[in-house]
């Protein structure tokens, strides 16, 4: 399985879904946690918003240089803790974004994303018990939402006890069917266990939630290929390719368009793919002796 679009996560060889991308789409209702805290100083709470802002349009180094000039000027604002831990795991350095998560935590205890995002990078440095114990106290602030038992399924396949992962991962969805974290992790258990029609399921979920999820489509296409559907097969690679032009999706929709013997259009995907168009001879099909 490749990595999609920011919330998958491979940590030791196992696949799990991240914290990060979904988690402020994916908390379950009335869940006792604070979105955000309240900015103390407008001026303050304007910049820090400011700085959010350049994050999330992508504009990483613009965000730092503004988050450092805060934090050089006293800024303290759980915001902007919180701030600096993303921009440490948008980086990679998880080891740099824990010490943020814990100061923004002690800023604002009932703030529910930086706990996440603290899980998530203990879970990047493979130390489980730390992760373990961050989802305990997400457990005991929101025994309603999904995170806990989604914690727990997460560490659980780390650590290859697929049954207790399978089992946790279904009450995170019944706590919160759109819960994208336990749904890509649902499919990966299936996935592990060749139950095709429930990775499906999940994949199907996936695309509902998050259309652009180009990995996701294509997985679709995978699955659809294997089952024989070749029509729906070339639909998901197509809205895959769509949203990310991967020279393998590419390759995958001329083997069927080869395979459905439109060969016109199996050329034009292994030009798309960089493939040396066929000849003419290649390109007529084989007459029954």
């Amino acid at each position: 399985m490749k990595v999609v679009g920011g919330w998958w996560l491979v940590v030791g060889g196992a696949l799990i879904a991240t914290l990060v991308a979904c988690g402020e789409r994916s908390r379950a209702p009335n869940v006792p946690l604070l979105d955000r805290p309240a900015a103390i100083d407008k001026r303050e709470g304007d910049a820090v918003d400011a700085a959010r802002t350049l994050y999330r349009s992508g504009l990483y180094d613009k965000a730092r240089v503004a988050a450092a000039e805060l934090s050089a000027n006293g800024s303290r604002h759980p915001d902007l803790l919180y701030l600096q831990a993303m921009l440490a795991t948008q980086a990679g350095d998880f080891a740099g974004a824990v010490p943020w998560c814990e100061q923004a935590i002690a800023a604002s205890p009932l703030w529910a994303e930086p706990r996440i995002l603290l899980a998530q990078s203990w879970l990047k440095l493979e130390r489980f018990a730390a992760a373990e114990s961050v989802f305990d106290d997400i457990e005991r602030l929101a025994p309603r939402g999904p995170w806990g038992p989604y914690g727990v399924a997460a560490i659980a396949a780390q650590r290859g006890d697929l049954g207790r992962a399978a089992t946790q991962v279904e009450v995170a969805l019944e706590r919160d069917p759109d819960h994208l974290p336990s749904i890509g992790l649902a499919a990966h258990l299936a996935k592990q266990s060749g139950n095709a029609k429930r990775e499906e399921e999940m994949m199907a979920r996936i695309v509902r939630l998050t259309p652009d999820e180009a990995g996701a489509w294509a997985r679709l296409g995978e699955l659809a290929q294997a089952a024989n559907r070749l029509e729906d097969a070339r639909r998901a690679y197509e809205r895959a390719y769509g949203y990310e032009a991967r020279t393998s999706w590419a390759k995958a929709l001329a083997d069927l368009a080869q395979r459905r013997g439109d060969l016109n259009e199996a050329a034009r995907w292994r030009r798309a793919a960089g493939q040396n168009t066929p000849t003419d001879r290649d390109l007529t099909p084989e007459l029954p002796c």
